[in-house]
């Protein structure tokens, strides 16, 4: 597989909307054919700048180290969990989610994450006198 660094190549993903004090479940899920080969691999999410569709939000990256098992006759279906804090993203919509696939590329999908405060708020609505 020829890979170009920093292209992302983008596959389907659902959208979900989480709170900045949990966590943000994802999963890639893949084909594989070949030798059995160890990656070391991340997750991260990502937001929309001027200069990368991609940018990685430092703070919610998650390594991993991963066994792919051999598979040398037809493609085995393989998945992979991580689950990444949120509590250094700012409340908004338009995050996206990123899986970097060491020298197999790196796959993501664009605005696909919302995050709303959890900071607790109080608001009076009015005072009644009797």
């Amino acid at each position: 597989m020829y890979y170009r660094p920093f292209e992302v190549i983008q596959v389907p993903c659902n959208t979900i909307t989480k709170r900045q004090n949990e966590y943000l479940g994802t999963q890639i899920n893949m084909l594989w054919k070949g030798s059995a080969e160890t990656l070391t691999i991340y997750a991260v999410v990502t937001q929309q700048t001027w200069y990368s569709q991609f940018d990685e939000i430092g703070s919610t990256k998650r390594w991993m180290t991963i066994t792919l098992p051999e598979s040398p006759n037809s493609f085995t279906p393989i998945g992979f969990k991580s689950y990444l804090p949120l509590s250094e993203c700012e409340p908004k919509s338009g995050y996206g989610i990123k899986w970097n696939l060491d020298k197999y590329g790196e796959y993501g999908a664009l605005n696909v994450l919302t995050v709303i405060s959890s900071a607790a708020s109080l608001q009076v609505s009015s005072i009644e006198l009797t």
